[in-house]
């Protein structure tokens, strides 16, 4: 469960962590 190592996945998971990114 590592959406900040992995920033495609966490788009999936969390949107709003993709924008800050």
């Amino acid at each position: 469960m590592t959406s900040l190592s992995a920033p495609q996945p966490a788009c999936q998971y969390r949107p709003k962590e993709v924008k800050l990114i």
